[in-house]
């Protein structure tokens, strides 16, 4: 048992926690455990390497211990390769709240664009009518004394402006509607 206990102090001498490896290997190795998988960070030739250490008991047919399967893995380009995928999904992550900013803004432009287009075919519509009202009501004010048909005429044709003018501005509501 010290021979094991040496080895595996100068193999894991450079780990990080190595009293916490030390106390799971001594039970496994005191058959409180007929399994261990433990995963720790060593230094290994001047670099940090990531490792998972399995140990399993081996048995023979009659079910006695015969001696015990060390396995190290090293998962450090696991690591490497799982921190990278973070790094992207973050960077995804970021990309996609960009995207979804730039959407709002687009949708906010699209409705600030119809309400000006909408606002402009109204300006039009009133403007033309009032003045094209104003303009008949004027001459019929004149023509009140001296020409009263023309008056009343004058007077109808401003209602059936108005009147147009008020069905152009329902069409204009309704097209904004779908």
């Amino acid at each position: 048992m010290k021979k094991i206990d040496e080895l595996l102090k100068e193999l894991f001498k450079s780990v990080k926690n190595y009293s916490r490896i030390k106390k799971q290997i001594a039970n496994c190795l005191a058959n409180k455990e007929d399994k261990l998988v433990t995963e720790f960070d060593m230094t290994v030739h001047g670099m940090e390497k990531s490792f998972i250490l399995k140990i399993e008991r081996i048995n023979d047919h009659s079910g006695d211990n015969i001696g015990l399967l060390f396995r190290l893995i090293d998962i450090t380009k696991h690591q490497e390769l799982l921190s990278n995928l973070q790094d992207s999904n973050q960077a995804l992550g970021l990309v996609n709240q960009q995207i979804s900013e730039n959407i709002s803004v687009t949708k906010q432009l699209a409705v600030a664009k119809e309400r000006s287009r909408v606002s402009k075919e109204v300006h039009d519509i009133l403007g033309h009518s009032v003045t094209i009202v104003i303009s008949l009501l004027e001459m019929s004010k004149k023509a009140i004394t001296s020409d009263r048909s023309l008056a009343g005429e004058k007077v109808t044709q401003a209602m059936e402006i108005i009147r147009g003018g008020l069905v152009e501005l329902k069409k204009i509501y309704e097209r904004t509607l779908q």
